[in-house]
């Protein structure tokens, strides 16, 4: 269909929405002037090259205006007349200059300018002080003009995949609460963030310097809540950088060259994802066990040879991943105190006293630090671990997922899953194991994953045929030995494979 009947436009007397797309079309109807009552137009996914005879600015009361995926190279001269405008798509087009009769819009809020091949933003952009949302995803803008800081009204920036190298003036907009940066060319992140700006991406930029304007009288005037600057080049963090990020509850470092956390980690008091993965960490700080909220710790592939002890403080530490390390210990939980207070600003340690104890004992109830009651995810994969390394991981009574694979482990310590009831995922490939310590698999109900390929077990031990919710079982690169016709009389493949239908022993 390329043209819509006048009779019908004109019949359409409260016709508020009106969607055209992918239609294949060069050009708008020429009816479509007439349906004066449009509030919202889409005209996306076509083949559309210029507006100059739509006259789309005869529908005074149009709102918003979707022309994503055309062929348009400008607007017509006329477009400003559409000073009810709201929202404004022109995404995925052919601008290669930024639209000045944009900057006329006096209303609009929300503009997409994303994936064309505009190389500079006007100075004119400063007009549009009722814009809150703005998106230039995908173009070849290298700066912000000056005139930018009057955009007083602005909520949420997305200027991802540009050359952009200097966020500063950008970052200190009054209103401002989410900016996405990232796959820019930004080299030296030095900021003074707004008092909204909650959000910062920043990833994919090769940063190799970070540094905050510090607060007034010492404290934090910013509220960041999510900073990422993973895929950087940074080899440090500056300790007074963390300090005044007091209200991060996510910070992402993953992919750069960082060989140390600073101590104010632990001043992060609402930390609830910390991601340090792919870098070059040797050892995380103490303070970490003053983070109280702290629900996500991926520290994997880097030279960690511990974890501090302080992390058995952890109150709210629900899943660890440490996997491609060097550790070759894990601490003891520390002694207990008096004094059951953390020193993170007022944040106490649970009272373990009030817990629900666990139904196997592991130990005096007021010894229990609070991880063994959050941790339901532990993964351990791909490090030094042996048989002596792993004891204090008895103490777990909430885990779901253990993944000790690849490793050094000879053996497991007598009565080693006693406490973990709730375990449903086992992974312990490709150590030396020779026996499992199987005594209590019955009790383990709710497992349904069990994987021990690559190991030196010569046969499999009775109890596996009584785990109830068993569904996967890998003894694949084992020395297993068998009769092959005696399989029916040995209980080893017969229970297993009566129970289970199969099993990979290759």
């Amino acid at each position: 269909m390329l043209e819509i009947p006048l009779d019908f436009i004109q019949s359409c007397t409260t016709l508020r929405d009106l969607w055209l797309t992918h239609m294949s079309m060069k050009k708008v109807p020429t009816s479509l002037r007439h349906s004066t009552t449009l509030h919202r137009l889409n005209l996306s996914r076509n083949h559309i090259r210029d507006l100059d005879d739509a006259h789309l600015d005869e529908i005074k009361g149009l709102l918003a205006l979707f022309l994503q995926n055309n062929r348009l190279e400008k607007l017509p001269i006329t477009f400003p007349q559409l000073r009810s405008l709201v929202t404004l798509n022109i995404s995925n087009n052919k601008f290669k200059v930024f639209p000045l009769a944009i900057t006329e819009l006096e209303n609009l809020r929300d503009l997409d300018i994303s994936f064309n091949m505009i190389t500079e933003l006007p100075k004119e952009i400063g007009k549009m002080g009722a814009l809150e949302r703005l998106i230039i995803v995908g173009n070849q803008v290298a700066s912000f003009p000056e005139e930018a800081s009057n955009l007083v009204t602005l909520r949420m920036l997305d200027c991802k995949r540009n050359h952009i190298s200097d966020l500063s003036l950008i970052c200190m907009l009054p209103n401002l609460q989410s900016l996405s940066s990232d796959h820019n060319t930004v080299h030296a992140l030095d900021l003074s963030l707004g008092p909204h700006l909650t959000t910062l991406d920043v990833s994919h930029n090769d940063i190799t310097r970070l540094s905050l304007v510090p607060g007034p009288m010492g404290k934090s005037p910013y509220s960041l809540t999510f900073l990422d600057l993973s895929y950087g080049k940074l080899a440090s963090l500056d300790d007074t950088v963390l300090s005044q990020l007091a209200s991060l509850r996510t910070l992402k470092l993953d992919h750069n060259s960082i060989n140390s956390i600073p101590d104010s980690l632990g001043n992060l008091r609402w930390l609830e994802i910390l991601s340090c993965t792919d870098n070059k960490l040797r050892a995380l700080p103490s303070t970490i066990g003053k983070l109280q909220k702290l629900q996500t710790l991926d520290a994997h592939n880097n030279s960690l040879t511990e974890l501090p002890q302080s992390i058995w403080n952890c109150a709210s530490l629900m899943q660890i991943n440490v996997t491609s390390n060097v550790i070759n210990g894990w601490h003891d939980p520390p002694a207990p105190t008096q004094d059951s207070a953390t020193a993170d600003g007022g944040l106490a340690a649970p009272n373990v006293a009030c817990r629900r104890p666990s139904t196997a004992s592991v130990g005096s109830l007021h010894n229990i630090p609070p991880l063994v009651h959050s941790l339901e995810k532990l993964y351990l994969g791909e490090n030094c671990l042996t048989d002596d390394d792993i004891r204090p991981l008895m103490i777990f009574n909430h885990l779901k997922v253990l993944n000790m694979s690849f490793n050094e482990i000879p053996s497991l310590p007598p009565a080693f899953f006693r406490n973990m009831v709730f375990l449903e995922e086992l992974y312990l490939s490709g150590n030396k194991l020779t026996s499992l310590p199987a005594e209590d698999f019955p009790r383990l109900t709710r497992l349904t994953t069990i994987f021990l390929n690559g190991n030196k077990l010569t046969t499999l031990p009775q109890e596996l045929g009584k785990v109830p919710s068993l569904t996967v079982l890998d003894v694949g690169s084992n020395l297993l030995k068998y009769n092959v016709n005696n399989w029916e009389f040995d209980w080893n493949w017969y229970e297993l494979l009566r129970i289970y239908g199969s099993i990979h022993v290759s």
